[in-house]
């Protein structure tokens, strides 16, 4: 149980956070903005309150996703957290029909992503000195930012801070090669089962395959929005054939430069062992290389394929892979 504010105010610890830089927040602000955004989403905007968050995804008419966002509500409207590849795009595909729309939609550049994990909450209110009302706000704001506790279990937190406020706290950002330390985020992501859409993969991929229902980041209640009627029809029709995997590589390598270029291989095609052949099984959506000097996939594939199949990732000879989880 976390103890009140006054209880931990003397805490000292000096926190470590990794500036995520390619992660970008986008502000959605006006009077019509939760119609608008309720009309673009594949969520209920109704159901996002006060220190509550939401996954969900903007799509394109086809049911194929734009973005996989977090949103909350922010200022005097919403704001919303996306991976940085996609977001002029995005941000365009909104603008388009918001012309009519008392909303305006810009990506918010006053403000750091950081990402914090393996600290406790005592450790993180009491760094952002934060009086904390209610432990089970997902959303907790301090003076000059919020904090988002994305998995409680794992002490892994988003922090949205202004830019010009950055060290008025007790943290540090880690100096390490940020293309480092941003993989080691995408491996969090990998890990939790938070799909990773980025620019190659924009528009290409059907909502329903990747795990965003059981994020609860489709409601198939609320009515229309882009996209709807081609998600709904392809799941009351049963027909959703491929799932979100993570596969690991089977082996320790040594990191070459095409495994520490994590966008090379998005788009790239997945594929299993067959007797002697070797047949596609679907597309990459995310690489991550680990400390344990392992690769860990995020894919698309088809989800009726045996568990002990092998795979392997176009253009990475002899690395071969096993299913971790599927999502």
């Amino acid at each position: 149980m976390i103890k009140k504010f006054d209880e931990i105010k003397n805490y000292n610890t000096v926190v470590d956070c990794t500036h995520l830089t390619d992660w970008s927040c986008v502000s959605v602000q006006g009077i019509e903005s939760k119609n608008f955004l309720q009309n673009m989403l594949s969520i209920n905007i109704k159901n996002i309150h006060n220190n509550t968050y939401m996954i969900g995804s903007h799509c394109n008419i086809y049911g194929k996703v734009i973005s996989i966002l977090i949103i909350f509500p922010f200022q005097k409207g919403y704001a919303y957290i996306q991976r940085k590849s996609v977001t002029e795009y995005q941000i365009n595909e909104l603008k388009r029909y918001a012309m009519f729309s008392k909303v305006n939609i810009s990506e918010e550049t006053n403000y750091f992503i950081l990402g914090i994990q393996g600290y406790t909450d005592q450790q993180i209110y009491s760094c952002f000195k934060i009086k904390v009302t209610n432990t089970k706000d997902s959303i907790n704001i301090f003076e000059y930012g919020m904090i988002l506790r994305l998995e409680r279990k794992k002490n892994r937190f988003l922090i949205l801070i202004k830019k010009n406020k950055l060290y008025n706290f007790n943290i540090k950002i880690k100096s390490c090669n940020e293309k480092i330390l941003n993989n080691i985020w995408l491996s969090y992501a990998i890990d939790s089962g938070f799909p990773i859409i980025d620019k190659k993969n924009c528009s290409k991929i059907i909502a329903l395959h990747t795990n965003l229902e059981s994020l609860k980041g489709i409601d198939f209640d609320k009515g229309c929005y882009y996209g709807q009627e081609a998600i709904a029809r392809l799941k009351f029709k049963s027909k959703v054939k491929y799932s979100l995997f993570w596969l690991k590589s089977m082996t320790c390598i040594l990191p070459v430069h095409q495994t520490t270029d994590f966008f090379y291989f998005q788009r790239k095609c997945v594929e299993y062992q067959e007797n002697f052949n070797w047949l596609i099984a679907g597309k990459v959506l995310a690489v991550s290389f680990t400390k344990q000097n392992k690769i860990w996939i995020q894919c698309i594939l088809k989800n009726n394929l045996d568990k002990k199949k092998i795979f392997r990732v176009e253009g990475l000879e002899k690395i071969y892979f096993k299913i971790n989880k599927i999502f």
